[in-house]
């Protein structure tokens, strides 16, 4: 259940008395003191309730659970604080658990910093595919008062899926005080793989060591069974560099492997990467400190690196902050749970125009927290993650006229380099835990929450696109909305046929269809019912709403403007080129490493409306719907072109030597060159042409280009210098196996199978090498000259210019990825480069005579084809193509058809000069006839000349073929 690890506090959870009469507790002296109530006892599942099978044992890859209980004082039920009584309940697991287990029970229940005690439940088999998913129940026995209250809640043990590729997680900018020589800052880092269907994440760490491209970024040496790279990062800046931040490449490669190799001149030898992360080294010092205060945070209100992430919880649910500005007091309401956070204000002492804001949770070794006084905790102020949960209403009665305990004073202190500490502080102020409403609101796929719709109505549309919707009940404490507290909220519905939701009792639910194999359509209200009284509730409908097309769109240059469809683009340099450039004092604006694509989706709803499937605009998002982030939207990019004309993609198979294990999952074994981030030995494995030719020869550097694992739909260029055209797909994942499935006819006793929903267009991405600002300008006005040409759907673009384009990429990028990067970026051919983008002859690289004879164009029609390109430049006039450009492009063009080198460059040019279709055919036929004569074959028979002969013919020039002599079939 996928809400349920954003609806956990982060502390042990509390909740709210409501007394007598819904205002504060009149409750007379000498009733009892609250104590559990055993009615109340539930087993929670912070992480949510599905375990991925991994079969590692590990604590870091299992799910936790605990037993917790309200309070009642014999008048009064579902009093808070929550209680947690996990370390005292006796724990089991029931079910079908197998022969091994494919599941068990930590030996021992740990503190959890966020969750209080949990105990542990890991992965202590491996579960494949076939044989999953598994439903077992967890038991939790608890004592109380001398009888035993038995609960069980279910868990599902799922077959873990790898959604490539591996990825490294870890603080992504690092300030240190550029004044300050002995200064030093420590970083961890994680590589980790996300997984299909689950929040939690593989941790891969044991399987790779981290080495850095800089001699003051170093990770301590690998250790076995690691769990974390820690990283200490000495001070690289002195006089004649603290104004600029200094880009640091992390890398992972396999444990046996050798970190120096990836650094040096010979990059023969480099180790497989699995992962690269880029991290900025800020010239920065925090200046000063302000606080603010989350009111019941979710689960997921500090991400991994101790931020605020601020897609979950927006900066005005930190309350302390006005518009940015801190304030020096925040209203709390009593039997919560709080997260405090540090907005960190960093300036760079040697320019205090260098400035910026991080909003911290925690912070190892450099933030710590503190409340003075401490009558307002239940739970104290947690020093180390800034979590405490505040007293109930019935110990709040009892000071809230004592000025000198109804209030904390919280501190944050930030130990600076420069500096003992700096501090900022906030005045907590305990109020009446009274609610005066509660309102559902829907929760965005990002984890946020969105805005109340006027009418109260929310449709599940229901398709492979939209299986669920999340809520999330608000409630009102006299003018502070927060999240309700855990356990405070039962969740109902009218129509139990139509519509379900779970989980039942908690701030956070998922509805969902009630027979989602079967749904039936309808609607139904769903109600939230705080502490028995307190309700609100929303109509659901659910949609029969199935996909009827799904369209790829991609980002405009200008990314403030809305996405469009683009059968071409181009992308330069990655991240990692673009960085060290600009360390160099390089500006690569004008060529992105990075594209973000999207998708959109039609639905039969919109067809119903009126919506025509053939001339509706996939960029219309009032008639499409965006479904870019979902996770059953899956995108993809193959070493290719896209074929317009016949809606596929042309691609090349890749070695199969480095392809992934068909149906595995290594989980003992290192990581190796299986796991560099490839989909199988074709590609995604979307509808192709397969070239019959000889297979992609990809070195250690994978793919030109990668989707990144992070950011959904975000197509990444990998390395510094690549040349390669690339064939992007979306499409919809309907049987969550993570690949492509293709149509099949039922055989025998198994049933057709239906293909995944396959975007209506693709898009050709350009991978340009760009590694100085010389190769920048020129990679740039290439772009400028083929984007009006390949942009169109027509033959030219598909039969000729991809084709031709795609063999440079074929025949280049193997050597040309191999060039000197990093440090020796400067050491970059460009001259030898240029020459050979624009010539096609590559004999200047290095390593040019290791590669395979590159695939032929197919030059069937290729008569047409140049015609309309002559025909294009003509009509164009040459308006916003430079002259010189269009020529040196054509002429690599032209110079991929069989016999070209024959061609005199004088005459070629002469002829495009004039865009002369006759004087320019007379140079080709000229060619044609010195080949033959070389040959000593009649013309027809010469090979793969037929082309040339045929176009002369299409373009009417058989007189100058008769004038040269040549006896030719026309």
């Amino acid at each position: 259940m996928k809400t349920k690890i954003l609806s956990i506090s982060l502390a042990i959870a509390a909740s709210v008395l409501v007394a007598c009469g819904g205002g504060s507790d009149a409750r007379s002296p000498d009733r009892a003191n609250p104590k559990l109530d055993p009615t109340s006892l539930r087993i929670d599942f912070p992480l949510g309730t599905k375990l991925a099978g991994l079969g590692t044992s590990k604590v870091e890859d299992g799910i936790l659970a605990r037993m917790v209980a309200l309070q009642a004082d014999g008048v009064n039920k579902n009093l808070g604080p929550q209680l947690n009584v996990t370390g005292e309940t006796t724990w089991s697991i029931s079910g079908p658990v197998g022969d091994p287990a494919i599941a068990d029970l930590a030996a021992a229940v740990r503190q959890a910093t966020s969750f209080g005690k949990v105990k542990d439940i890991i992965s202590t088999a491996f579960l494949a595919e076939p044989q999953g998913p598994i439903t077992l129940t967890l038991n939790g026995s608890y004592t109380f008062e001398g009888t035993a209250y038995v609960v069980s809640e279910e868990f599902t043990v799922v077959p873990p899926k790898r959604v490539p590729p591996p990825f490294i997680t870890g603080p992504e900018i690092i300030a240190i005080d550029p004044l300050d020589a002995d200064a030093t800052a420590t970083a961890s880092y994680q590589l980790v793989q996300a997984l299909r269907g689950l929040t939690q994440r593989e941790n891969r760490t044991a399987e790779a060591q981290f080495c850095a491209n800089k001699g003051f970024f170093k990770f301590a040496e690998y250790a076995g069974g690691q769990t974390a790279a820690t990283a200490t990062i000495t001070n690289p800046f002195d006089s004649s560099n603290s104004q600029e931040a200094i880009t640091v490449i992390i890398s992972t490669i396999a444990p046996s492997s050798d970190c120096t190799l990836l650094y040096d001149d010979d990059t023969a030898n480099d180790p497989a990467t699995f992962a690269v992360k880029t991290i900025i080294i800020q010239p920065a010092a925090v200046k000063s400190v302000d606080v603010c205060v989350v009111v019941n945070p979710a689960g997921q209100t500090c991400n991994g690196n101790g931020d605020l992430d601020q897609t979950v919880t927006p900066l005005t649910s930190c309350k302390g902050l006005d518009n940015g500005t801190a304030i020096t007091e925040a209203t709390v309401p009593a039997g919560e749970t709080l997260q405090m956070v540090a907005k960190l204000h960093y300036e760079n002492p040697a320019n205090a125009d260098q400035v910026f804001d991080r909003y911290q949770c925690r912070g190892a070794g450099v933030l710590s927290w503190s409340g003075t006084p401490t009558d307002i905790y239940s739970t104290n102020l947690s020093t180390t993650d800034g979590t405490a949960t505040l007293i109930g209403q019935a110990d709040y009665n009892a000071i809230r006229n004592n000025t000198s305990k109804n209030n904390s004073l919280v501190t944050a202190s930030y130990k600076n380099s420069l500096t003992s500490s700096i501090t900022g502080n906030l005045k907590l102020n305990l109020t009446d835990a009274d609610v005066d409403s509660v309102t559902i609101r829907p929760i965005n796929k990002d984890g946020s929450f969105a805005a109340v719709n006027s009418d109260k109505i929310y449709n599940i549309n229901y398709s492979i696109l939209q299986e669920d919707q999340d809520f999330v009940a608000i409630c009102n404490y006299s003018g502070l909305e927060a999240r309700c507290g855990d356990s405070t909220v039962k969740w109902t519905v009218s129509a139990p046929a139509i519509l379900k939701v779970n989980p039942e009792q908690d701030p956070m639910t998922t509805a969902s269809p009630t027979t989602p194999a079967n749904p039936t359509f309808g609607s139904s209200a769903l109600i939230a019912t705080y502490k028995g009284s307190l309700t609100d509730s929303v109509t659901v409908n659910v949609i029969d709403d199935r996909l009827v097309a799904l369209y790829l769109l991609q980002q405009q240059d200008d990314p403030s403007q809305a996405p469009i469809v683009d059968e071409f683009s181009c992308l330069g340099s990655g991240n990692y080129s673009i960085n060290a450039s600009r360390e160099n004092g390089f500006d690569f604006s004008t060529i992105p490493g990075s594209r973000k694509f999207y998708a959109h989706a039609l639905l039969k709803s919109a067809v119903d409306a009126g919506a025509d499937p053939a001339t509706v605009d996939p960029a219309d998002l009032s008639i499409l719907k965006d479904v870019s982030e979902l996770e059953a939207v899956i995108y993809t990019a193959d070493v290719g072109y896209y074929d317009s004309a016949n809606k596929t993609c042309v691609v090349a198979p890749i070695t199969e030597s480095i392809a992934l294990p068909e149906d595995s999952i290594p989980t003992d074994t290192p990581l190796d060159a299986a796991l560099v981030p490839l989909a199988d030995a074709l590609g995604s494995g979307v509808p192709a042409e397969i070239l019959d030719a000889l297979p992609l020869p990809l070195t250690s550097a994978g793919k030109p280009a990668e989707f990144s694992a992070t950011e959904k739909g975000l197509l990444v260029t990998q390395g510094d210098a690549r040349l390669a055209t690339m064939c992007i797909r979306v499409f919809v994942d309907a049987d969550k196996n993570l690949i492509y499935t293709a149509a099949k006819p039922a055989e025998g006793s198994n049933p057709a199978v239906e293909a995944d929903p396959l975007s209506e267009n693709g898009a050709s991405v350009l991978i340009q090498p760009a590694g100085t600002i010389a190769l920048q300008d020129q990679a740039g006005s290439i772009c400028q000259i083929l984007d009006p040409l390949l942009s169109a759907n027509d033959d030219l673009s598909n039969q000729l210019l991809l084709p031709a384009l795609f063999n440079l990429g074929y025949y280049g990028d193997p050597a040309i990825s191999q060039l000197p990067v990093g440090d020796a970026l400067n050491q970059i051919p460009v001259d030898a480069l240029l020459d050979a983008i624009l010539t096609s002859d590559f004999s200047d690289i290095p390593g040019i005579d290791q590669l395979p004879v590159p695939i032929p164009s197919d030059l069937d029609g290729v008569q047409a084809i140049l015609g309309d390109l002559i025909t294009a430049l003509s009509d164009a006039g040459g308006e916003g193509l430079p002259t010189d450009d269009v020529i040196a492009a054509i002429t690599s063009l032209v110079g991929m058809i069989p016999g070209a080198e024959e061609i005199n460059p004088e005459d070629l040019t002469s002829a495009l000069e004039g865009l002369n279709p006759e004087e320019l055919a007379a140079t080709l036929a000229g060619a044609l006839a010195t080949v033959a004569e070389q040959t000593g074959l009649p013309i027809d028979q010469v090979p793969d000349l037929s082309a040339l002969n045929g176009l002369l013919d299409t373009l009417g020039l058989g007189d100058i073929l008769s004038g040269l002599g040549l006896d030719l079939p026309l």
